[in-house]
C-alpha cells in the first residue's frame, strides 16, 4: 500500500491506470495525479471515472457552500476535474 503522490514503482512503469471515484478522497488530488502521471508510460492509458465540480453555476454554488462539511466524513466533491487532468499532463 502507498500514497497515490508516492507509488512505489518505476517512472514510466505502468501500461495502465483505472481510477475510480478516487479524486475526492486524496489529501492532495494535484499530487495524487502527479504520481500516476509519473509511473505511467507516455503510450499508457488512464481510464477514470470521477464525480467533480458541476458546470452550472448553482449546482457550482452549492457545491462549493457545503464540500467543507462533506469533506469531514466523506470527500470532496467540488474538484475540477478536467483542469487537474490538464494540469497533470493528461489529455
Amino acid at each position: 500500500m502507498a500514497a497515490a503522490e508516492a507509488i512505489p514503482l518505476a517512472e514510466r512503469s505502468v501500461d495502465a491506470i483505472v481510477m475510480a471515484w478516487t479524486l475526492c478522497s486524496l489529501g492532495d488530488a494535484r499530487a495524487g495525479l502527479g504520481g500516476t502521471r509519473r509511473v505511467l508510460r507516455p503510450e499508457g492509458e488512464r481510464l477514470f471515472v470521477e464525480h467533480g465540480l458541476a458546470p452550472e453555476p448553482g449546482a457550482t454554488a452549492r457545491q462549493r457552500r457545503l464540500d467543507p462539511l462533506w469533506a469531514r466524513d466523506s470527500c470532496h466533491f467540488d474538484n475540477p476535474v478536467g483542469d487537474m487532468l490538464r494540469v497533470a499532463g493528461f489529455a
